[in-house]
């Protein structure tokens, strides 16, 4: 099943280039745009060898069932604050989008699949090509436009309510919609800071637009990853990473920018974080799917950060535990997000990774990184599986390492995230760039929440 906003996203494409110059400036001022205009395409990729034979349909939904959650309570929460589970979201949304393949259809030339977004942890959701080639997320200053006259925090729109932003994606929850709001502010707080209140040139914006990639950079290496994987796990990945190069027996030189392991089963672990119901502010509680997205938020709604990062001030809301219990609600979609498919996400889950895509199963790729693999779950026992679908055996792992990601799941997702930054000549592994920012404390998404916020 497609994402469904394919269409949208090529009209945006479509959009010509103005004649002004020192806008055209900025966007080749920045080496990473030229080589992005210059390329047509990037595709997904395999680390490891197809799995043919996949189980039933009936196999995978009872699995799926199994993994209902009923309680929304304390019992189920981890010690991650609850805003990593969007960070988890933003991220991804920032390296795929993947809008041709389809659920339960098996897709034979999966390698020549394009990802229209560039695998690189640059914020192209955020700034996609600069003001020439997009220039209605711009204003005439290099600022990106954010906010709403009637209410400042939300995204900018059009008179429909359409969000004005990068990737629509970026809209589709509260949670997500606001956290974009948070880089737009960011950028726009650099920008005035380095100015001095004068008018920024072309090149005040491509150093502001670089200053807040290196603090997302940082913030994903020294507040994600270690929050979300297992210390054990992340340590020699980290040392591998500062030195140069990642630790084997994997070998991350021959690894695909994008690969199929980490899009379709790996970084979809972030689905087991999800709560049914969120404190957004003081006064109102929401359940995931109350407000929609893709519509104006209301100031009411907007989102007090204390409650979805540690401010240290004991309000923090933390993020169900990575395991192999789902919420319930999401194994009963709404009409709007299944789109006409199951309603059930974990069995979207699996029938992606397991059938559209053919992944190895859990224990296949344990065994090719050199770990022993875990123990079989009941679950998968009572679903009459041979062995363990990807996604599953992530969440699985981390159950058994204490609600982080294991070997498995934790080397698919920091060494892709990682590698994807070595491989970058532009990234703070490269560069080793200054990271400050006057009033940011920490590279964390706290700090930037209480800057900005």
């Amino acid at each position: 099943m497609s994402n469904g906003h394919g269409a949208f996203l090529e009209r945006l494409q479509g959009i010509l280039k103005p004649d002004r110059p020192e806008i055209e400036a900025a966007e080749t001022s920045d080496p990473r745009t030229v080589a992005k205009l210059r390329a047509t395409e990037h595709v997904f990729g395999r680390m490891f060898p197809r799995q043919e034979e996949q189980p039933s349909d009936e196999k995978l939904a009872a699995l799926a069932n199994a993994m209902r959650e009923q309680q929304d309570d304390a019992s189920g929460l981890s010690s991650i604050p609850a805003g990593m589970t969007f960070l988890g979201q933003f991220i991804d949304h920032d390296l795929t989008l993947e809008t041709i393949s389809k659920l339960g259809i098996t897709e034979q030339n999966d390698e020549e699949l394009p990802n229209f977004r560039t695998p690189r942890l640059e914020l192209d959701s955020v700034y996609r090509s600069g003001p020439g080639m997009f220039p209605f997320l711009y204003d005439r200053r290099f600022h990106l436009v954010a906010g709403t006259s009637s209410n400042p925090r939300d995204l900018p729109r059009n008179n429909a309510d359409v969000a004005l932003i990068g990737d629509p994606r970026n809209d589709e929850n509260l949670f997500i919609s606001q956290l974009h709001g948070l880089f737009l502010r960011l950028h726009n707080f650099i920008l005035d800071d380095m100015t001095g209140g004068s008018d920024p040139t072309a090149e005040h914006f491509a150093r502001a637009q670089r200053k807040v990639r290196d603090v997302y950079q940082g913030i994903i290496v020294d507040d994600y990853l270690p929050a979300i994987v297992d210390g054990d796990v992340l340590r020699p990945l980290l040392e591998g990473f500062w030195n140069g190069k990642l630790p084997g027996p994997y070998n991350w030189d021959e690894a695909p920018d994008m690969p199929f392991e980490f899009s379709a089963a790996a970084f979809r672990f972030g689905h087991s974080q999800v709560r049914g119901s969120y404190m957004v502010n003081a006064s109102r509680r929401v359940r995931l799917f109350d407000l929609g997205g893709f519509q104006a938020v209301p100031a009411d709604h907007n989102i007090d950060w204390n409650l979805f990062f540690d401010h240290g001030d004991g309000k923090v809301q933390f993020a169900r535990q990575i395991d192999t219990r789902i919420a319930d609600t999401l194994l009963n979609l709404p009409d709007r997000v299944a789109d006409g498919g199951p309603v059930s996400l974990p069995f979207r889950n699996m029938q992606r990774g397991q059938q559209t895509f053919r992944l190895p199963y859990g224990e296949v790729v344990a065994e090719a990184l050199g770990v022993h693999p875990i123990d079989k779950h009941q679950k998968v026992i009572d679903a009459q599986l041979d062995q363990t679908p990807l996604w599953f055996y992530v969440l699985a792992e981390a159950e058994a390492f204490g609600g982080r990601l294991g070997p498995v799941g934790g080397t698919l997702v920091a060494g892709t995230l990682l590698n994807l930054l070595l491989r970058d000549d532009d990234s703070i592994v490269k560069r080793r760039g200054d990271l400050h920012v006057d009033g940011l404390d920490a590279l964390t998404l706290s700090s930037v929440a209480k800057l900005v916020g």
